[in-house]
């Protein structure tokens, strides 16, 4: 049996000031005493909206409760505690897909739900899944009393959980002035929709209320930020709240941890904002907290990408300072740091301190000698990879053949191409056509390019700007020859331009 004595008590006082209501007290008097059966046929001799209220409320069977319900239409219309008594009883019986039917009923007796009825209502038809109902409560809301931040956080997450963000948007909409819980609630049913404009939206609306963020909205408007990759919203909300005097510390305290830490700096030194990276270290250090090497990976990344060599070599320090293990990825890391900002010594210092090399690893620090020239030392490191034996691939030979042709070590280059395990792929062989040529060395570079197959030649004018002409070529000449000579002229006209 459900339990409804508090609604029973309710329903005796409310009736017995009431002396219309006579058949209403018998069966609240029968059901105090548990005749129920005595109750049901009072009823049935005259049925009034308190007994059907009483009765569907102290039923546990929803048929049964229906006709009851059934019985009170004939003779008179219901009001909102037998609306109330039978949601209660939708729910419990595990019936919600009968909430559409019973709002009808409703509406058509213009039943006004009171605040807790109309909460159940929402309630029920999520539970059922039902949109269109939900959007008819939807506009239903706005003729109530009550719009108040509660019934707009529960229709938000409604609609989300029924997949219609358009309509839990509106329903955030019909406030005049949200409330932090409201924002949280909106801003995290944006991040589930993937939808970065409203997002922003809402940023503009903050701002135009004046709200005064705290530190779980700033955090969730920042996470929120990193799904979408906007790292200029994000600077907004750090200057908005510098401009109400909260500190970046006071902000973070409370729900920072590592990986928060890792979304800040990514976002913020994608944004070129180093400054504000290195202000999330001091963090982690003031707070005590360790950051890990995926951390320092992603912060070294984006200082080898924005060239600026001078922050990387703090966090490099900062890495030294914490005592965090350089493992490969962030070793790796390091190098390419070093060696795209021409500090192809520091990068050999870090290259010798790993125990773990991969191919990445050789790659990385070939291209630092590759990017200054330093043919010596790229041909001793591809000599120690051979002693090693590590096959080389690509991209390794490729690095060790431009820093030859930079230091004039075109002999170095040829014999480096003889020794490979591999045949030479285009790539390589246009790379020491073009070390031929720079060094003067025409009549060899046009042999190896006649050398080539027509394929090749054609692979290499599709890929390489220099070698694409809309010049008609002259018809005396054959095909293959015509290709070939015009693969070789590029490169020809482009180390012209170059010197």
């Amino acid at each position: 049996m459900i339990h409804t004595k508090t609604l029973r008590v309710a329903l005796s006082r409310h009736y017995s000031r009431n002396p219309f209501h006579g058949a209403g007290r018998t069966v609240i008097s029968l059901l105090k005493q548990n005749y129920i059966n005595d109750a049901i046929e009072a009823y049935k001799k005259s049925p009034d909206p308190a007994g059907a209220a009483c009765l569907i409320s102290n039923e546990i069977c929803y048929t049964k409760a229906i006709q009851y319900y059934s019985t009170l239409l004939n003779v008179s219309e219901p009001h909102d505690h037998v609306f109330g008594a039978l949601v209660k009883l939708i729910r419990a019986t595990k019936n919600q897909q009968k909430m559409s039917a019973l709002w009808k009923d409703m509406k058509r007796f213009n039943v006004l739900p009171n605040r807790q009825l109309f909460s159940s209502i929402i309630s029920t038809s999520t539970e059922a899944r039902d949109k269109e109902l939900l959007r008819d409560l939807l506009e239903t809301w706005p003729r109530l009393n009550f719009q108040d931040d509660a019934i707009c956080i529960q229709f938000i997450r409604s609609f989300t959980d029924v997949e219609d963000f358009n309509s839990g948007f509106e329903a955030y909409k019909v406030l005049e002035k949200p409330t932090i819980p409201v924002f949280m609630v909106i801003i995290q049913a944006c991040r589930s929709a993937q939808q970065p404009a409203c997002v922003a939206m809402l940023w503009n609306d903050i701002l135009k209320h004046g709200i005064n963020i705290d530190s779980r909205l700033c955090s969730l408007l920042i996470a929120t930020c990193y799904d979408i990759n906007n790292s200029v919203l994000t600077q907004e909300v750090f200057e908005y709240s510098q401009h109400l005097k909260v500190s970046f510390h006071s902000i973070f305290k409370p729900q920072l941890n590592v990986i928060d830490c890792s979304q800040l700096i990514k976002l913020f030194s994608e944004a070129g904002n180093f400054d504000k990276a290195m202000d999330v270290l001091e963090y982690l250090d003031q707070w005590k907290m360790q950051p890990n090497a995926q951390l320092y990976t992603s912060l070294i990344t984006a200082c080898a990408n924005s060239a600026l060599l001078s922050y990387g070599r703090k966090v490099h320090a900062h890495i030294l300072a914490s005592n965090v293990a350089i493992n490969l990825v962030l070793g790796n890391a390091l190098i390419n740091m070093y060696s795209k900002g021409g500090d192809v010594n520091e990068a050999h210092k870090i290259f010798m301190s790993m125990k773990d090399k991969d191919i990445i690893t050789w790659t990385a620090l070939l291209s630092g000698c590759s990017l200054v020239g330093d043919g010596k030392t790229a041909l001793a490191i591809f000599h120690e990879m051979q002693a090693r034996c590590i096959v080389p691939d690509e991209g390794v030979v490729t690095c060790v053949l431009h820093a030859l042709s930079y230091s004039g070590m075109i002999d170095e280059s040829i014999k480096l191409i003889e020794s490979l395990s591999f045949t030479p792929t285009l790539k390589i062989r246009t790379c020491l056509v073009d070390c031929l040529a720079r060094l003067g060395r025409l009549q060899e570079a046009e042999e190896m390019v006649l050398g080539m197959h027509d394929a090749d030649c054609q692979a290499w004018m599709q890929n390489e700007p220099r070698c694409r002409t809309s010049e008609k070529i002259d018809a005396r000449d054959n095909k293959d020859r015509t290709t070939k000579r015009f693969c070789l002229f590029a490169v020809i006209e482009h180390l012209c331009r170059c010197w």
